[in-house]
């Protein structure tokens, strides 16, 4: 897995046995993940979800944007934990952003940060702030700086729609299973001419292959390896809306 390591308590969804510690899907069971909608439950809830979920699109667009972003929601999630409203520096964060600045500037007034353009400017989280929002956006950062420039480009066009063909694919490619591009299901992702799921399986690495008489999805033996993980959580949470 790469960076996100939340755990729950024995949050196993798909029935499997509890080995005690579980990571924050022990059997990813696509839209219906409890584990997942746990981590994520105050995002997918709030009233600011969609508005949320169209700026970190916007983030996408600039994915040089989203590790120095996630580095201050870290920060910023700190300071909330130790219950000390620690200003952070708006200058370097800006410069690191570049281009994304903006979309970054507006996802954080979003959640609740306060922000000092001045010259020596600072940004901040209020300590009388909710810091759900800020938990959520969190973990989401730590999923897609995982992800390479042409992976975010491509998974901003993915709509709600792919959400079910997408993890039902991931899910089985996770657990060693052979996916067929015959099943009805992924014809959704693949058959289909030009659809930005398919786009975005195509930077994963996935490609049709045929072992025997069929035809199936797989990810290139050459391709670099990716985690698969955080993937899978990215596109639960932004394709969910």
């Amino acid at each position: 897995m790469g960076t996100f390591e939340l755990v729950l308590a024995d949050a196993t969804d798909a029935g499997g046995k509890s080995t005690g510690k579980h990571n924050v899907f022990d059997e990813p069971d696509g839209q219906n993940d409890k584990a997942l909608k746990a981590v994520f439950d105050v995002l997918l809830k709030s009233t600011l979800c969609s508005k949320i979920f169209d700026v970190y699109r916007k983030i996408l667009s600039y994915p040089t944007a989203v590790a120095p972003l996630r580095d201050l929601l870290e920060k910023g999630l700190s300071s909330a934990e130790k219950k000390n409203s620690k200003p952070l520096e708006l200058g370097e964060f800006k410069s690191s952003a570049g281009a994304g600045y903006e979309s970054c500037k507006e996802l954080l007034l979003l959640i609740g940060f306060n922000m000092d353009e001045s010259a020596d400017g600072n940004v901040t989280f209020p300590l009388d702030s909710d810091d759900g929002l800020l938990r959520c956006c969190t973990a989401l950062a730590e999923v897609l700086v995982e992800l390479s420039a042409a992976q975010c480009q491509a998974l901003k066009e993915v709509t709600s729609q792919y959400l079910e063909p997408l993890l039902y694919l991931l899910k089985n490619t996770m657990y060693g299973k052979v996916a067929s591009v015959d099943d009805p299901l992924l014809q959704r992702l693949w058959t289909h001419s030009s659809n930005p799921a398919k786009d975005f399986l195509l930077t994963l690495g996935f490609d049709q292959v045929t072992e025997g008489s069929q035809k199936v999805l797989c990810l290139k033996w050459d391709f670099e390896h990716i985690s698969l993980d955080d993937v899978y959580v990215a596109v639960f949470v932004l394709c969910a809306k």
